[in-house]
């Protein structure tokens, strides 16, 4: 079947090939008739394919087939942006896409001002978050009178630099 071609023309067309077959005495098994009929169906069908795959061996037989790809082909014409519809569930999927334009901080091209490197004094933003995380979430400062027996802890202020 073709993209484009209509189901029912296409179930008339395996039906008579079905026929000329059994006419010349071949011995054609449900199975292999489902089996056929679901590979004769272009891509577009790849996810009523699946599903009908999946169901139990006892619920398959062509009938059974042919009355869901006929619901399946309704659903699809109640639905006329389908196609539409179905690219914009797959761009919530996408990858962000890289940032066509100049800096406004730096003037390079690839990244916005909000993501510059040099907003934050040349160091990249993963260094002073790592600088941050790993050791200075607090600052051990030693008693001037006792060094080395007492120790009071500060929170670090992250708005000033630190030499």
């Amino acid at each position: 079947m073709k993209e484009n071609e209509n189901l029912e023309d296409h179930i008339k067309t395996f039906e008579e090939i079905l026929r000329q077959l059994r006419e010349t005495g071949a011995v054609v098994s449900e199975d292999d008739i489902v089996c056929a009929l679901l590979n004769s169906l272009p891509d577009s069908f790849s996810t009523i394919v699946t599903v009908l795959e999946n169901l139990p061996e006892e619920s398959l037989n062509v009938d059974v087939i042919k009355g869901k790809l006929r619901d399946e082909v309704e659903r699809r014409r109640l639905q006329p942006n389908s196609d539409k519809s179905g690219d914009k569930t797959s761009v919530a999927f996408t990858a962000k896409q890289k940032f066509n334009g100049n800096c406004n901080l730096c003037g390079k091209y690839g990244h916005k001002a909000r993501y510059c490197y040099n907003r934050f004094g040349g160091r990249e933003k993963s260094t002073i978050q790592n600088h941050y995380h790993n050791n200075q979430q607090y600052s051990r400062v030693e008693n001037q009178n006792y060094p080395g027996r007492f120790v009071n802890y500060q929170r670090p202020n992250r708005f000033v630099s630190q030499p």
